[in-house]
């Protein structure tokens, strides 16, 4: 009976510690997933705020060059206009010097 008791109490022990080593890595294990989750959440912010000055800075950029491009064919319309005038004012040039031209014929 003896051998028997001493066997079911060593049984019985050796089950607990197996037990409670588990339970001593399942802590560990939730342990590192907590700071493990708890660092992704600080990447996924700190990406977050990049994205986020990301987007307004090239907004901002892309309203400068817009800008900067209006400009651009604003000066080209106004340089447009100066070679119509140009072009207007040398073909009234040519129709007097035909009409002279004629005159002299």
């Amino acid at each position: 009976q003896f051998i028997k008791d001493f066997q079911l109490n060593h049984l019985t022990g050796t089950q607990w510690l197996m037990s409670q080593e588990a339970e001593t890595q399942y802590e560990e294990q939730i342990g590192k997933i907590i700071v493990e989750t708890q660092e992704l959440k600080w990447q996924k912010e700190t990406l977050q705020n990049q994205k986020e000055a990301l987007a307004k800075q090239h907004k901002e950029t892309m309203a400068v060059f817009k800008k900067q491009l209006q400009m651009k064919m604003c000066a080209l319309e106004e340089e447009k206009g100066k070679h119509q005038l140009t072009i207007e004012i040398k073909e009234k040039e040519i129709e007097g010097l035909k009409e002279t031209l004629k005159a002299l014929q």
